[in-house]
């Protein structure tokens, strides 16, 4: 059961993410987009009636004035602001100032990843394990007894500060962190319990994206979980949500008690809803749905297929591209196949005409139905920790 709460949002865009360079402690400002984040996560903090009494943030200004932004967005307009070095972004040593893309030319697309997103042993520049060597110590013995004292906390940081404050609340192994990715100007807000021990977490989405109506076509598990935390949620859904394959009782039961009505897949059921989730037994009946389900769905659809096995990604990306643009598809890969909605952890990809806003509407729906989604560096556009 939670107890407390704390806000954590990354900087805007910076000059230097729009420039697509490694930035790391290089002081460079907010681009007009990165101010236009800042704006609307405050704007969004301020619908959902937050208000703090600390604020924590990093020595460099990109962070400094995404807060100032927030702040200046709630009805308070003040709140105690506590600067600290270690909430720095990760320092990339000679890497900084170098565009990422010109250096993936001249040493390899594989090694730029490594560099970015590997865990540790990371020549010349500072790892993420020794980012979180410096975070996890301010968390507990700076941010933490704020937290417990009843003060209403806000963590205004950078891509892998914040990544190592994830690893830390959420226990990511090492293997998995260097698949987490936490979107500029999203505000994330971690539940926590007496102990401080993470609870749920998810971001706080529009208002457009909390309205998208949401079907689930196929069976099975991964669809029965993805739906029930939508259902927890309160997320809007599409007055037939769900047909269920011949024979599978179980799925039929398990969507009926939810209070979903099923029903045969019909053109009308996609014309219902706004996102489609789709499932089958094998990735080859899964992309024989998305062929189908492609060529009723109209522009403006998202056709997500979740299976629990790993994806033909180029067989998809050619069904995503045979659409012509009248549907749009974010690749998904349910993780495992625990019994607990809370273990369903998902996967995104950006197929190549799927805009970064639509990836973050699914993101965003992910996270306040409790799933955990860890966002492939390289695949999904946009939105790359620097």
């Amino acid at each position: 059961m939670s107890q407390h709460r704390v806000v954590l949002i990354r900087h805007g865009e910076s000059v230097w993410n729009q420039e697509n360079r490694f930035t790391g402690w290089t002081d460079v400002e907010l681009s007009e987009h990165g101010k236009k984040e800042a704006v609307q996560a405050g704007q969004l903090l301020a619908a959902e009636e937050f208000s703090f009494d600390e604020a924590y943030t990093s020595e460099l200004k990109r962070a400094q004035h995404t807060l100032q932004l927030v702040v200046e967005q709630l009805p308070q307009k003040h709140v105690t602001v506590h600067h600290s070095w270690q909430l720095n972004e990760r320092h990339y040593g000679d890497l900084q100032g170098k565009n990422k893309k010109e250096t993936a030319k001249e040493v390899g697309e594989e090694q730029v990843q490594e560099w970015r997103r590997g865990y540790d042993l990371l020549p010349h520049t500072e790892s993420l394990a020794d980012t979180v060597k410096r975070v996890v110590p301010y968390w507990t013995d700076v941010i933490a007894p704020q937290i417990r004292a009843g003060k209403h906390v806000l963590v205004a940081a950078h891509g892998n500060s914040l990544r190592a404050l994830a690893k830390f609340l959420d226990d990511i192994s090492d293997e998995d962190i260097p698949d987490l990715n936490i979107p500029t100007g999203l505000p994330l807000i971690y539940e926590l319990d007496g102990d401080l021990k993470a609870v749920r977490h998810y971001y706080i989405g529009t208002k457009k994206a909390m309205e998208k109506k949401l079907a689930f076509v196929g069976s099975g598990h991964a669809c029965l979980e993805l739906a029930r935390g939508f259902i927890d949620a309160e997320v809007a859904l599409a007055d037939e949500l769900e047909y269920a394959s011949v024979g599978d009782e179980h799925a039929q039961q398990g969507f009926q008690q939810l209070g979903m009505k099923t029903a045969e897949c019909t053109d009308a059921v996609v014309a219902s809803s706004d996102i489609i989730f789709l499932t089958a037994p094998s990735p080859k009946e899964l992309l024989a749905t998305l062929t189908q389900l492609q060529s009723a769905a109209k522009q403006g659809k998202i056709l997500i297929p979740v299976s629990t096995e790993e994806l033909p990604m180029q067989e998809l990306e050619e069904v995503a591209e045979s659409s012509q643009g009248a549907a749009h598809v974010v690749l998904a890969i349910l993780r495992n196949k625990g019994q607990d909605t809370d273990e369903c952890a998902v996967t995104l990809h950006g197929g190549k005409h799927t805009s970064e806003e639509e990836v973050n509407v699914v993101l965003t729906l992910l996270e306040a139905a409790g799933h955990r989604v860890l966002r492939r560096p390289g695949v999904v556009p946009g939105n790359e920790a620097a």
